[in-house]
């Protein structure tokens, strides 16, 4: 085949956006990101930069300072996938990872996995039904000192993902369950169960509605001490949880190579 975009494809998403003015006080939401694919019959390449940016700015009285909050949530996700024949795949993920609100300056991970296709590849480009594996090593530095007296840490882990993703002409649908937990402890695990649905608008226009629903039991970022009123308000500071759920709803534009759908839906 000749294909102009050397089978590379891109999307962009802007979601979130939100906008507050008043008179002592202003905020700003946002989240935005792009995925670059390159897929192929024996390979498949993503590159997935990602930012989150949240400001706040309250002004109590025309004596005093003014409260000012400032929250980042970045990343990037990659992995390289090679087939190894119509039912299984081998691939390396590497992660960056920083948030303001979570108490990690820097998270670096990267971990081998192995997946099997219920179906053949094939035959997947309209449905699959597939089971991953990974085991990985990862690099965690801490804006302050953890719960646990940690500044900075190598942690490893493993996680085991079944995802359910079907695709048909007015879009697709994905639905996910994936646990795991650190070596080091077993105690200290995740569950998370996801779910995803786009709908095409028009040419290269998609709309998304996605939730996320985790039992956590893996916060080893806590930050030591008391947590402010001000910081609990204004969300400066993770605090111990149970349970998290997350909405989205999102606008993605779609360009790039036009026979990347036919091939290797693995991972």
């Amino acid at each position: 085949v000749e294909d102009p975009w050397d089978f590379w494809i891109f999307r962009s998403y802007l979601g979130g956006i939100n906008v507050e003015l008043e008179s002592n006080q202003k905020s700003f939401n946002s989240r935005w990101g792009i995925f670059a694919d390159r897929i192929t019959d024996d390979w498949k390449i993503r590159i997935r930069p990602y930012f989150n940016y949240n400001s706040v700015f309250i002004q109590t009285s025309e004596t005093s300072d003014p409260v000012v909050s400032r929250q980042h949530r970045h990343g990037l996700d990659s992995y390289v996938i090679m087939s190894l024949d119509d039912h299984w795949s081998a691939g390396l993920f590497g992660k960056y990872f920083t948030a303001s609100g979570r108490n990690i300056r820097h998270e670096v991970l990267l971990s081998p996995g192995i997946e099997y296709s219920v179906f053949p590849y094939r035959e997947a480009t309209r449905k699959a039904i597939t089971l991953t594996y990974q085991l990985g090593a990862g690099y965690y530095d801490y804006y302050d000192e953890t719960i646990y007296g940690k500044t900075e840490e190598i942690l490893y882990s493993h996680q085991l993902k079944g995802m359910v993703n079907i695709q048909q002409p007015w879009g697709s649908i994905e639905t996910g369950l994936i646990g795991s937990n650190y070596l080091h402890d077993f105690t200290r695990n995740r569950l998370e169960l996801y779910a995803q649905i786009s709908g095409r608008l028009f040419e290269g226009f998609s709309l998304s509605l996605q939730a996320d629903y985790n039992i956590l039991r893996d916060q080893l970022a806590l930050p030591r001490g008391e947590a402010s009123i001000e910081q609990i308000l204004l969300r400066q500071r993770e605090m111990a949880t149970d349970f998290s759920f997350s909405g989205t709803v999102a606008i993605t534009y779609t360009f790039g190579s036009q026979y990347t759908s036919i091939v290797n839906t693995r991972f």
